[in-house]
């Protein structure tokens, strides 16, 4: 699998690397939460994409099918209101990311506020203010 984890920090720090299928984000997450018992679902996450990811295959039917995952997540789980910054280097994949965070602000069900980033530090830097 290609998301590597540390479901112990916080923010979760998500790393991506190679060809990213929607799968494999789920699959992580599931990972995550069963870790955790859940509680991950109540905390920031760092998701890292190095330069060889590609997104492409993200397109808007997988981020439907990684929003009812998130769903399901909130709905076992509630009261999560939490951030997400995603780091990615490239136009591409900061444009397909930008479609994520569209999905998100439109359904009130996922709880989570997406940030896109290019550097880990401006990343970091929004995930340590305080939520609006």
């Amino acid at each position: 699998m290609p998301v590597t984890f540390d479901p112990d920090s916080d923010p979760i720090v998500m790393r991506a690397s190679g060809s990213l299928a929607v799968r494999d984000s789920i699959e992580a997450m599931d990972q995550i939460v069963a870790h955790t018992g859940g509680a991950a679902i109540h905390r920031n996450v760092l998701f890292m994409l190095d330069v060889t990811v590609s997104l492409h295959q993200l397109d808007v039917n997988g981020h439907q099918e990684l929003a009812k995952a998130v769903e399901g997540w909130a709905a076992r789980y509630p009261g999560r209101n939490v951030r997400t910054a995603i780091v990615v280097p490239d136009t591409i994949s900061q444009a397909n990311a930008k479609l994520w965070r569209g999905l998100t602000e439109t359904n009130p069900k996922i709880g989570s506020e997406v940030g896109i980033f290019s550097t880990e530090a401006a990343a970091r830097s929004w995930l340590s203010e305080p939520l609006a």
